[in-house]
């Protein structure tokens, strides 16, 4: 009878060991960047790049025409995969392009800019 209740024992650590080890593990994301999602564009106000606090974002593929931007920005691109960001001259991507790629920031003035494209390349 000992036996057995040792046996039982040894069989639920075991199994309670394994289970715990055999636990699917967390995948770790990448983190947050000066207050940027991962996989989103972030506009920031110079202010707003120090603090860590973006004024506008942007998570999906396509065109984003701007209204009423002016002065000096921070677009941080922390998408993935490659992705593209572009500030456009005109509405709906038109006019000249700056592209920024992943992982990049762009500084300047907003005021010519009308639009960003968010792309895979």
């Amino acid at each position: 009878m000992f036996r057995r209740i040792m046996t039982a024992i040894a069989t639920g650590v075991l199994l309670a060991g394994a289970g715990l080890a055999g636990g699917g593990a967390a995948e770790a994301k990448p983190a947050e960047t000066n207050g940027c999602g991962n996989g989103v564009v972030c506009l920031y106000t110079d202010s707003g790049w120090q603090n860590h606090t973006p004024q506008h974002t942007y998570w999906t593929y396509g065109v984003s025409n701007l209204n009423n931007e002016s002065g000096q920005r921070v677009l941080f691109n922390n998408q993935r995969g490659g992705a593209v960001a572009s500030l456009c001259t005109k509405y709906n991507g038109g006019g000249s392009c700056t592209r920024v790629e992943q992982g990049r920031t762009w500084r300047g003035n907003i005021t010519p800019i009308n639009s960003i494209v968010l792309s895979k390349s």
